[in-house]
């Protein structure tokens, strides 16, 4: 099917649908100057530094200086980046439908959709924020107390090479998950999770869920197993990811958009002809 066609059949959806989720994967902030992981560009491709390997668990035990030293890399980069105008188109579809009928389910940590205006508590950020930071130490009290913003301040100390210490002596972490990790405080994001499974229940047959997966890939399929299991009590999957493929088969309409996430939810917005869409 041409794409035009499937962007008219993804619209139609998207006009019926009573609840939204939206499923994000890094894709979804490539627009806003973001790497993705694993295309050409992405963080995992970049000959000069193996990224993998800087964003394991491994190298903050082994070497805790150069892993915040990256982390905190990537918190300037976030914090300095804006959401794209797909972010906004999605946010209107969700104003028009109500915050109680739409969540993000998303494995990004630069928060984003926050930056959009959506409210945190539509929002499961699956693999932490990389905004806040708690104590390695998993038996630690402190992590009972909630998480630690990473100050602008204490952002340019790690830069100079000083590493966050909690009171307890041992050396914070940023809330994120890295490959291998043991130390995750799963915990803290127990309303999220709470709120998310609230969601999942309140759905119906007769609500015509639309799933909007948005940049995901199949490597790590955090994102993409949700997708799979909202399938089957979905009227419509919209798929939107230049390179990946739609499956064989599937228990709901599956609609694959090869496309980056802003030129394609611009394509959608515009063929809502502006009763559903954010006004151009």
């Amino acid at each position: 099917m041409e794409q035009e066609k499937k962007i008219k059949l993804a619209a139609g959806f998207i006009t019926q649908a009573k609840k939204i989720v939206i499923l994000a994967g890094s894709g979804m902030s490539a627009d806003s100057g973001l790497p993705t992981f694993r295309d050409k560009s992405g963080y995992w491709k970049n000959a000069s530094i193996d990224h993998f390997k800087m964003a394991s668990y491994t190298t903050f035990l082994n070497d805790p200086v150069v892993s915040w030293s990256f982390y905190a890399d990537r918190i300037s980069s976030y914090r300095a980046s804006k959401p794209h105008l797909g972010y906004e188109i999605l946010h209107g579809w969700c104003k028009r439908l109500g915050e109680d009928n739409c969540f993000v389910f998303t494995s990004n940590v630069d928060q984003l959709f926050l930056k959009a205006g959506f409210a945190d508590q539509q929002i499961y950020h699956c693999h932490g924020t990389l905004d806040f930071m708690y104590c390695s130490d998993k038996s630690c009290q402190s992590r009972q107390t909630g998480l630690k913003h990473n100050s602008e301040q204490l952002l340019l100390k790690i830069h100079n090479g000083a590493l966050p210490i909690c009171s307890c002596g041992q050396i914070m972490r940023p809330h994120v998950m890295m490959f291998g990790d043991q130390s995750f405080h799963h915990s803290a994001n127990d309303q999220a999770i709470e709120r998310w499974n609230t969601f999942l229940q309140s759905i119906k047959r007769t609500d015509n869920l639309v799933v909007l997966e948005i940049g995901a890939g199949s490597t790590v399929t955090t994102v993409e197993d949700v997708t799979w299991q909202l399938s089957k009590v979905a009227s419509a999957v919209i798929q939107i990811n230049p390179n990946k493929p739609a499956p064989s088969e599937s228990d709901s309409e599956w609609i694959n958009l090869n496309g980056s996430a802003l030129a394609t939810l611009m394509a959608l917005d515009d063929s809502l002809c502006h009763d559903f869409g954010v006004s151009q």
